[in-house]
């Protein structure tokens, strides 16, 4: 693996980023999740409504991850401190991929005076965050589909 460098997102990413989502969901998540979940969670590609990504990456700070042309990465946060999305692909995982992305969103939320982040992670992911002095504020159950999924409201004072 090449040097890994931080972009932001356009219009022309998101197919990729959606099939990268995807892919993560149903092959890393899949240990702590049930296929009824994942499936939930991260539907056939093509049933994700590209439009819909494309305008919620708007007006938030939306970066990805780039490596020797192939996408690894992405992360987007609005100003007031919500970290929505945060995935790394699952082919690049436990290569500090994810720590690059998350001292971005964290000097930008810094800059923009957010005073915290604030994200819903999931159960795989929790141990990450945990590790980078965020707290757990409550365990919850969200519905996707019908289909129930745990996941952690975690918060981070910056």
């Amino acid at each position: 693996m090449g040097p890994v460098h931080l972009r932001p997102i356009t219009e022309n990413d998101v197919k990729t980023l959606i099939q990268l989502f995807h892919d993560t969901v149903h092959s890393i998540n899949i240990k702590d999740y049930s296929k009824d979940q994942v499936d939930a969670w991260a539907p056939p590609v093509n049933e994700i409504p590209e439009d819909a990504w494309i305008d919620s990456f708007r007006g938030r700070h939306a970066v990805l991850a780039e490596t020797e042309c192939i996408i690894v990465g992405f992360a987007d946060a609005a100003e007031d401190g919500y970290l929505d999305r945060f995935y790394v692909h699952k082919d690049f995982q436990g290569k500090g991929i994810g720590s690059l992305l998350y001292r971005d969103i964290e000097s930008f939320l810094m800059d923009a005076g957010a005073g915290r982040i604030v994200t819903h992670a999931s159960i795989t992911a929790l141990p990450f965050f945990l590790s980078r002095g965020f707290h757990v504020e409550k365990e919850q159950e969200v519905e996707r589909k019908g289909v129930i999924l745990k996941n952690f409201v975690l918060s981070k004072q910056i």
